[in-house]
């Protein structure tokens, strides 16, 4: 295939092309191009614009396929240098901390208004305490 490319001119960004082809496949477009109610150099630019896109695809998933293999292998690497653990005893271990740090006691707030006072009009801003429920330290169960 040899090309020969021509700018037509600065402003229509098209630049002409000739191209050779054999007989059939001319053809073959030129047969597409009147079913499709198309010119022929439409239809061989949406044909290209269509291959284009399709490798730029295969390149981006064959990127992405590299990168996992990667990942794949550093996961593995890592596993190898931990060894044999329990999976499920970690976690069971992350959760027991996590529920005694819950346990804790934490400092409950006072409704106020805008300037730092209770609202007189809410029942439960006359009780010391909670917001919702009047005590003054909560215990998470």
């Amino acid at each position: 295939m040899e090309c020969v490319v021509e700018r037509v001119t600065k402003e229509a960004q098209v630049a002409r092309v000739n191209v050779f082809l054999a007989d059939e496949l001319l053809h073959e477009i030129d047969r597409e191009a009147a079913e499709s109610r198309m010119k022929r150099s439409a239809l061989i630019q949406s044909a290209v614009t269509a291959f284009l896109e399709v490798r730029r695809r295969d390149r981006e998933a064959a990127s992405i396929r590299r990168e996992m293999d990667a990942a794949a292998r550093g996961m593995d690497a890592l596993a190898e240098k931990l060894g044999s653990w329990d999976p499920v005893k970690v976690i069971r271990e992350l959760r027991e901390n996590r529920s005694v740090r819950l346990r804790e006691p934490r400092k409950c707030y006072r409704a106020k208004t805008r300037k730092g006072r209770r609202d007189p009009r809410d029942a439960r801003a006359l009780r010391p305490g909670c917001v919702g429920c009047g005590e003054v330290v909560h215990t998470a169960l």
